[in-house]
């Protein structure tokens, strides 16, 4: 990734969302997550809406979308050596990075 890239992931969703992965003792977004009323859930899925998670509900969706979109574009290897990645339709795929590239959900200008 080019370095603007990057920082638009880490402004947008990264830095918010990182440290409350886990801290030793709690998984802090989790504890968030579970405060939110789901919009819907399957036998294998729960979807909430950004304003359900709070005000920072849009940086969880943003880097959620930023993670799914680097595992669509290319292979990555896991701490044991094996490869993972994603399957994103392309079109899908060009419309998730698309919404990172605008940063629609704060209302900036893309920067194509």
């Amino acid at each position: 990734m080019c370095s603007a890239c990057e920082d638009r992931f880490s402004e947008n969703g990264e830095n918010y969302v990182v440290p409350r992965l886990n801290n030793s003792c709690r998984f802090p977004l989790l504890d968030r997550l579970k405060l939110a009323l789901p919009l819907y859930t399957t036998a294998t899925n729960t979807a909430f809406i950004c304003a359900a998670v709070g005000p920072s509900g849009e940086k969880i969706g943003y880097f959620g979308l930023s993670i799914l979109w680097r595992a669509a574009v290319r292979a990555w290897r896991m701490f044991d050596g094996d490869a993972t990645s994603v399957t994103l339709d392309p079109e899908h795929q060009e419309l998730v990075r698309t919404y990172l590239v605008a940063n629609l959900c704060f209302g900036t200008t893309p920067s194509l």
